[in-house]
């Protein structure tokens, strides 16, 4: 970029990052009801166990993790600390409150798009394309929603574009790539998919003696901010690498539809499952990759689509480009082939690479409009032809206001229950990360059925059942229609141990019904 004057590119991200706040308040303020995603809830609620001296713990059991620890809270095995570290941080500051959450995709988001224009700029020395790219993730429908959901998926998308920018400045300082991803890891594990192409593509470029140097300094800088993390993972469960994720194999297959093994007490063999059940896991990996083209599909559209796969195939100018879009390619089919077998392949996993394959789109425009006698106007109508077609549906994001036009539930629930319960009580529901969020609760994820819940309260003491109108069609294939009939007609079934309380309605329609544990046999 030592043609372009950095003051004028300087000044350009700082009118991107006042715009992306004007964006993201005025998103905040028509759309922002609380959290809907249990995502949400559940970073919520390890946050504030840190922030109040908990340590990285959480307060909502998974059934099958009785298996492993026999109280709450206890050590959290599932998702990766670093997200909960920062919004304990955000804690400290605002209160454990939702807006401190939401705090955290506003910086990302603006973060995004600043970064996005940067990284384009460093790749094509071209503002039409810089700009592209930025604009579209500011204002597409994919991505707004994304600054509100309280969710990791946008912080990490904005962290690994600061990693791209790090990494296309100082791509000679490969131990700090590696602190980088490192830290990136902590964030979400699927960085483990950035990392390994990415220290192959370095060590290609280099003689033996330098491959082996670089990949000591690589590894060593990874291992440094991950080392604690394993050491601490060693000390609470055995083995440094432990996670519940070593049963997602089994999940969303014939045998344990939805997340049906999470509710039960069933420590099963991933690797036997897989013997023994080989067709329901290339079925599983099939399923995926349909609903992935679907949900790619319906989020960008034909056209969008048509944008991305463009960007990522047709050829462009820049060793740099080339290497980037290299990169991307490879992520993207490790993570279809690793990840999608495991049925959690969603879209989401691939939202970081989006403004990457943005920028390659504008950079294979860019080429083809070289033959033109006024090749930059023809980049610029072009560039401003997608924008629009790909903007225009974001136009009905705006003018929905069904998220506040209603009450979030899980919020009001939250407030029913946290005056009808104690602190210390226990509460098994099947909105658990909801209840544990907002009511600040104990909770355990409703159980596979009324015998696996008394199995729990034997160590674990459950105080309420709370069942939501979700259990008429849940995230798991529980053993009947208990709970089901126990939250439609609660005059008609009796189950040992638990006695009705209260039911709670919403313009006179059933939404909620709580019990309370009267005995365990």
């Amino acid at each position: 970029m030592t043609d372009i004057k950095g003051n004028k590119v300087l000044l350009i991200a700082v009118i991107i990052a006042v715009a992306a706040s004007a964006v993201w308040t005025a998103n905040y303020k028509l759309h922002f009801n609380g959290f809907f995603l249990n995502d949400a809830h559940d970073f919520g609620q390890m946050a504030r166990n840190i922030y109040e001296g908990r340590g990285f713990k959480t307060s909502v059991l998974r059934p099958i993790n009785i298996i492993h620890f026999k109280q709450i809270p206890y050590p959290e095995v599932t998702r990766p600390p670093l997200f909960p570290l920062i919004l304990a941080g955000l804690f400290s500051v605002f209160g454990v409150n939702d807006f401190a959450i939401v705090l955290s995709g506003a910086i990302a988001y603006v973060a995004l798009a600043v970064l996005t224009f940067l990284v384009a700029m460093k790749l094509t020395e071209s503002y039409l394309i810089a700009l592209f790219g930025s604009v579209l993730a500011s204002f597409h429908l994919y991505f707004l929603p994304q600054g509100i959901l309280g969710t990791s998926d946008l912080v990490y998308a904005a962290c690994f574009m600061g990693f791209i920018y790090f990494y296309l400045r100082k791509q000679e300082l490969i131990f700090w790539h590696g602190v980088i991803i490192g830290l990136l890891y902590l964030l979400r594990t699927n960085t483990l998919f950035v990392a390994i192409p990415l220290l192959l593509m370095e060590l290609r470029r280099r003689d033996a003696t330098a491959r082996w140097n670089s990949f000591l300094l690589f590894s060593v800088g990874a291992l440094i901010p991950i080392f604690p993390y394993l050491v601490r993972n060693y000390i609470d469960t055995g083995s440094p690498l432990f996670s519940l994720h070593k049963y997602t194999l089994a999940l969303e297959t014939r045998t344990y539809p939805g997340f049906t093994l999470w509710t039960q007490i069933n420590d099963v063999s991933a690797g036997r499952f897989f013997l023994d059940h080989p067709g329901e896991v290339f079925r599983k990996f099939s399923n995926s990759m349909i609903s992935l083209k679907r949900e790619f599909f319906a989020s960008f559209q034909f056209p969008g689509v048509v944008m991305l796969l463009a960007g990522l195939t047709l050829p462009l100018k820049g060793t740099d480009l080339q290497k980037i879009r290299r990169l991307v390619l490879w992520i993207i089919l490790l993570q279809l082939v690793l990840i999608s077998p495991m049925g959690s392949g969603g879209l989401r996993f691939y939202m970081f690479l989006i403004p990457l394959a943005v920028i390659s789109f504008g950079a294979v425009i860019s080429r083809f409009s070289e033959t033109a006698a006024s090749s930059r106007e023809v980049l610029a109508a072009v560039l401003a032809i997608v924008a629009v077609v790909m903007l225009y549906p974001s136009l009905e994001y705006w003018k929905d206001r069904s998220a506040v036009s209603q009450p979030n539930l899980s919020v009001e629930f939250g407030k029913t229950l946290k005056a009808m319960t104690g602190k210390e009580d226990v509460i098994a529901s099947d909105i658990a990360w909801e209840i544990s969020w907002y009511a600040d609760r104990k909770t355990v994820w409703l159980p596979y059925d009324p015998d696996t819940l008394r199995k729990i309260s034997a160590s674990v003491p459950v105080k309420y059942v709370f069942l939501s109108v979700l259990i008429t069609r849940p995230f798991a294939a529980y053993k009947d229609d208990t709970w089901q009939r126990m939250f439609l007609k609660p005059d008609s079934i009796k189950v040992e141990g638990l006695e009705f309380v209260q039911q709670f309605y919403l313009n006179n329609y059933p939404v909620g019904i709580l019990y309370k544990v009267a005995q365990i046999n």
